[in-house]
């Protein structure tokens, strides 16, 4: 299957990328689309400044793809899962919100096998 986006492995970038979009002020978003008997991972930074690209992710664990499919807001997942602790703690910095007595941080929701 051809590609016009850089291709890039899962389990080593995905958390990196989630990031990256984030402090772009995008939305992580990810896409799963079938080319005849390909499965191809998209994903794509909605809504930032367009500095971060979107990619075409491949060895995309089965776990994952079902995640992608059946899940909103799967990037919390793949965070939480994936990510460092320096990435995480990239992630809490940017989701403090409010001044003063008001300020609070986002919590990330927990991942399905935390529950």
């Amino acid at each position: 299957m051809a590609s016009y986006l850089p291709v890039v492995e899962w389990k080593g970038n995905v958390a990196k990328w989630i990031v990256d979009c984030l402090e772009d002020h995008g939305v992580p978003m990810f896409r799963v689309s079938h080319y005849g008997g390909d499965i191809a991972v998209t994903g794509v930074c909605w809504g930032g400044l367009n500095r971060v690209t979107s990619v075409k992710f491949v060895d995309v664990p089965k776990e994952d793809l079902d995640t992608i499919v059946n899940t909103t807001g799967e990037w919390h997942i793949f965070l939480k899962k994936y990510g460092s602790d320096e990435l995480k703690h990239k992630v809490k910095e940017a989701l403090v919100v409010g001044e003063g007595e008001n300020k609070r941080v986002i919590e990330l929701p927990k991942a399905p096998w935390e529950v």
